[in-house]
């Protein structure tokens, strides 16, 4: 089977899964992060535009959801404490790492589970 990698790094790729989880979801121009400022004559934020797709266009609905969204950087934190709320990323590590070392590369981490880290399907190791 080779060598097996350490716990220590079986946990860096757990959280490298549950990061493209994370940043695999949708979201609004307001979460996006290519959504900037555009400030008035006395400083004070105007509006937004689009730094994206839509090129210096000015935001106008916060709230539409687009192909070209990219998490911003609360977005991201707020979901990753979300997750850390509902999930216990030490125990997913853990159990992860128990069927890894029996199965090696055969086994799949579902991080989207509430219930079981351990699943059928999703991204192999």
């Amino acid at each position: 089977m080779g060598r097996l990698m350490s716990f220590e790094k079986f946990s860096c790729f757990v959280e490298d899964v549950i990061d493209d989880f994370i940043r695999s979801g949708r979201g609004t121009c307001v979460t996006c992060e290519f959504r900037f400022p555009q400030y008035d004559n006395k400083g004070n934020i105007d509006y937004d535009v689009c730094a994206s797709v839509h090129y210096n266009k000015k935001i106008t609905d916060y709230n539409k959801v687009r192909d070209c969204w990219e998490i911003g950087l609360n977005e991201y934190v707020r979901r990753w404490e979300e997750y850390k709320k509902k999930h216990n990323i030490e125990k997913i590590a853990k159990e992860g790492y128990e069927l890894y070392l029996q199965h090696g590369k055969s086994i799949v981490l579902d991080v989207e589970s509430e219930t079981r880290s351990i699943a059928e399907k999703k991204t192999k190791i």
